[in-house]
């Protein structure tokens, strides 16, 4: 089973590292959905970034989106 809280912090310190200046106001609004409790809605923020088209995330944050869309 997977720890929602653990893996909302993985999320958070792997984009922290990863995630370009430009994108830094989607992991602001990320972190405001989590607060307020709206899984869905961060995970839309998530899925968006993933898609970019100028942007590459690893495939370690690939598969922590991946397990979070799995938990919501």
């Amino acid at each position: 089973m997977i720890d929602e809280d653990k893996l909302i912090k993985d999320l958070i310190e792997t984009l922290e590292s990863e995630l370009p200046t430009r994108y830094l106001s989607s992991l602001e609004e990320f972190k405001e959905f989590v607060a307020k409790d709206l899984m869905r809605a961060s995970y839309a923020v998530l899925d968006e970034l993933r898609r970019k088209t100028d942007w590459a995330p690893s495939e370690k944050l690939q598969n922590l989106i991946r397990d979070y869309q799995v938990v919501f």
